[in-house]
């Protein structure tokens, strides 16, 4: 079963999943204390599918994953997913999953 392609083009749609809280607990290599499970936010583009940027962050999901991912998306690839518009920096369909 395949999950049919969204959009035309790469960087066109990306979907953003910032509800997984790593099953992993993390310690300080220098006091030894535990610092707690990360949540992983992820970045993904609709037509290929590709992992465009991953966040890490001990903060539950929140804005700030939705912009710190955008951030390092600009950071890694030097562009956002943008549709075909007049304005070229304003996603016409906002990556996002609802809050679910």
């Amino acid at each position: 079963m395949t999950t049919p392609r969204h959009g035309d083009r790469p960087f066109e749609i990306a979907h953003v999943d910032h509800h997984t809280q790593l099953d992993v607990e993390l310690v300080c290599s220098r006091t030894g204390r535990n610092l707690g499970r990360p949540w992983a936010t992820f970045l993904t583009d609709a037509f290929c599918r590709r992992l465009l940027a991953v966040y890490l962050t001990f903060d539950p999901p929140s804005y700030r994953s939705c912009m710190m991912i955008l951030r390092e998306c600009v950071r890694r690839h030097n562009r956002l997913p943008q549709p075909r518009r007049q304005h070229p920096a304003l996603p016409e369909r906002p990556p996002g999953d609802q809050g679910r």
